[in-house]
């Protein structure tokens, strides 16, 4: 079989590919991640990847890279998972990987870390399958059937949740962007599947589709990955720090609901002028880095309190 690297294609934007709502459709939620993939080889080794090509052994010099928290990933936690369901279901067969886990199947994922949207730390840094092809017959495998492979191989993998199922309208796609699986308030975005049209992958990607936040877009698009990053850990470190004043709002908003209570508290904390003094702002850009800072203070106030 042809062990050539398969990249997970493309997706179009709805807006692009608006006929699809006129399909029967699977929808499953968007994750603000890195994609990425793995396999097993025929001479048993597991080969893990980026997007767009392999990845080799080698730790990048950069300090914001998920790339070597998913190989650690793949050759511990992945690993662990494949040696016991050998040792659970009782292989003896040599190969033993390949009478495990087929050669045939690419698991495409998404690595869960930093980008434009912060995650509770519970979910991050992990695996989260988002679709598996079958590369002898040259399709993607209908998720739901995907979740039953990783089940039959006993793999300790992520998988998402089916969200909607039927014929969508753009009404139905403003109530699915509100709120999450994964601890966020409102999700990155959606993606739209029918995996029955196509010949192939190739054909089967075009009745996929991705409907993203336009407020996330637009983040994505003018605040610098980088930038991103220190965000975060701003927000991470003043609620670390500054504990006591959480704590006294906190104790101050005890007659509300606990999301009131967050809200008090971000909204006084992001009047400060704390992010200012790092960020050259320009065209009025200084409100999307407030509105980045909110959602990341919002997620650390909630985990402090151990709300989520």
């Amino acid at each position: 079989m042809d062990e050539k690297f398969i990249k997970y294609p493309s997706i179009d934007y709805l807006s692009d590919n608006p006929e699809i709502l006129d399909k029967d459709v699977k929808v499953y939620e968007k994750l603000d991640g890195a994609n990425c993939q793995f396999r097993m080889l025929y001479d048993g080794k597991i080969q893990p990847g980026s997007r767009s090509k392999k990845i080799g052994r080698q730790r990048s010099k950069s300090a914001f890279t998920w790339k070597k928290d998913f190989l650690g990933w793949v050759n511990e936690e992945l690993r662990t998972s494949i040696y016991m369901s050998i040792s659970n279901r009782g292989y003896n067969d040599v190969p033993v990987f390949s009478s495990l886990l087929d050669p045939k199947y690419i698991f495409f994922g998404e690595w869960l870390s930093t980008h434009t949207k912060t995650y509770p730390s519970k979910y991050r840094d992990d695996f989260y399958l988002i679709d598996i092809m079958d590369i002898e017959d040259k399709r993607f495998i209908d998720y739901e059937e995907a979740k039953e492979i990783v089940d039959h191989y006993g793999l300790k993998i992520n998988t998402m949740n089916k969200i909607y199922e039927g014929i969508l309208d753009h009404e139905k796609i403003d109530d699915l962007m509100e709120g999450s699986d994964y601890g966020v308030e409102r999700k990155e975005g959606i993606v739209i599947k029918n995996y029955e049209m196509g010949k192939d992958f190739r054909d089967q990607i075009k009745n996929f589709a991705k409907y993203v936040d336009p407020e996330f877009a637009e983040m994505r698009d003018k605040i610098d990955y980088h930038d991103s990053i220190l965000i975060e850990e701003i927000a991470k470190e003043f609620v670390k720090e500054n504990y006591d004043d959480v704590k006294s709002f906190i104790e101050e908003s005890s007659q509300d609901n606990s999301k009131n209570m967050v809200d008090s508290v971000v909204e006084e904390i992001s009047g400060r002028g704390i992010i200012e003094g790092y960020f050259d702002f320009k065209n009025g850009d200084f409100d999307l880095y407030n509105k980045r800072f909110i959602q990341a203070l919002k997620v650390f106030v909630k985990e402090k309190e151990q709300i989520l």
